[in-house]
């Protein structure tokens, strides 16, 4: 009797072990009549692969079937907006595009950095004094304004064409010019033409350069000899313009 109780324990146990298997079974046989339903998933075994199509899925699976996540959108370029200048107007910056900086909308109010340049937000623009959410060229921004021109604009606009010429024409253009004479004192196998003509263009493109910076340097230190800073009120130098 004692045997036959332990070979019973066995058997039971056995089942329990692999029950996994019999009820994988049953629940094919009783789920096979619900494949038609469209919010459920076919399945091998318990584990759903694919949606029910009809009668060629093998089991269903009650539990819908899992929401893909959602695409990753791509990421979108900002527009890259115009280059920014800022002058100064009483105790506020004003920017402009371009080297007009009148007659035309403009940004009243704009931020600047330690050099007087506007700073620009992600798609290169200045950000709205009064809404930093959108670019100051939106229409929606109030401080996006029109500005007539006065005589001080003219300065301002001179100010602008010295600087685009200085960092957009002379010195690539003194680059070039060195290479190229440069090129002229190596490559000229002897001949002193085109050593003399190399070593000309050199010392012209360094001569042209020592006057252009120097200019500056000559200026202010006589006006600063001469006071101007003091019978002007230019307090916070001569070269500033401020159009108030």
């Amino acid at each position: 009797m004692k045997r036959i109780f332990i070979i019973f324990l066995i058997f039971i146990s056995a089942i329990l072990l692999n029950k996994n298997s019999v009820f994988a079974v049953t629940y094919k046989w009783t789920q096979i009549q619900d494949c038609s339903a469209t919010s459920q998933v076919c399945c091998s075994g318990t584990t759903p692969t694919e949606t029910c199509s009809g009668s060629t899925c093998q089991c269903c699976s009650t539990s819908p079937p899992s929401t893909p996540p959602p695409p990753t959108p791509s990421p979108v370029t900002p527009p890259s907006g115009g280059n920014w200048h800022a002058y100064k107007a009483g105790s506020i910056y004003i920017a402009y595009q371009g080297l007009v900086p009148c007659g035309k909308k403009v940004c009243v109010d704009a931020a600047v950095d330690a050099k007087e340049n506007p700073i620009l937000n992600s798609d290169k623009n200045p950000p709205c004094p009064s809404n930093n959410s959108i670019s100051c060229n939106n229409s929606s921004c109030s401080d996006y304004k029109n500005v007539p021109c006065t005589f001080c604009h003219f300065f301002v606009m001179l100010d602008g064409i010295i600087d685009f010429a200085l960092i957009n024409i002379v010195f690539p253009l003194a680059i070039l010019l060195f290479v190229v004479g440069g090129a002229l004192f190596i490559f000229s196998a002897g001949d002193p033409g085109r050593v003399t003509q190399g070593k000309t263009i050199m010392k012209g493109v360094v001569i042209g350069l020592v006057i252009i910076l120097g200019a500056w340097l000559v200026v202010n230190t006589f006006f600063n000899l001469i006071g101007v800073a003091e019978w002007t009120g230019l307090r916070s130098g001569w070269w500033q313009i401020n159009c108030q």
